[in-house]
């Protein structure tokens, strides 16, 4: 009994640790991409930079108090790396676009969303694997690839 007791107190000081430590943090220290390529964007900037896109668009919904949105930053600064020109990667703090996350129903964070053609066509609530962040990416671009090869090498009628 009195072992069960010390754990609680344990486990509640770990906890309240946790959340003093997130406190501490400054909104400079809150998902900030390291790599070039990922780009912010914000409700005037989604349109031409997401909607607008040529090319499928990974786009992480976040917010800076998300311990979770925290561990998805580099994974998604990673996705970047590794798909670089090949998809976008976008970043949308829902907090200071609140019009964006009502209009996609990003109703926790992290969310992310695949865009394709304008459309959000895929979407992910939590902290997602690179592995399977990376699956979907690659079947995008796998079935993207078969659809434009299927228009370059078919016969006209």
């Amino acid at each position: 009994m009195i072992r069960k007791g010390v754990v609680s107190v344990l486990m509640s000081l770990l906890f309240l640790a946790g959340c003093a430590v997130d406190t501490k943090l400054s909104s400079s220290q809150l998902p900030t991409s390291k790599v070039a390529n990922v780009l912010t964007v914000n409700t005037e900037s989604f349109g031409k930079v997401v909607l607008g896109s040529k090319i499928p668009v990974l786009v992480d919904f976040y917010a800076t108090w998300c311990g979770p949105c925290k561990l998805m930053a580099p994974i998604v600064d990673d996705l970047a790396s590794r798909y670089t020109g090949q998809i976008k990667v976008a970043r949308v703090d829902v907090d200071l676009n609140p019009g964006l996350a009502q209009r996609y129903d990003v109703y926790a964070v992290p969310m992310i969303g695949i865009f394709e053609n304008g459309s959000l066509n895929k979407r992910a609530i939590g902290v997602v694997s690179m592995a399977d962040l990376a699956l979907e990416i690659n079947q995008i671009l796998d079935k993207n690839k078969s659809v434009g090869s299927a228009k370059i090498t078919k016969p006209a009628i």
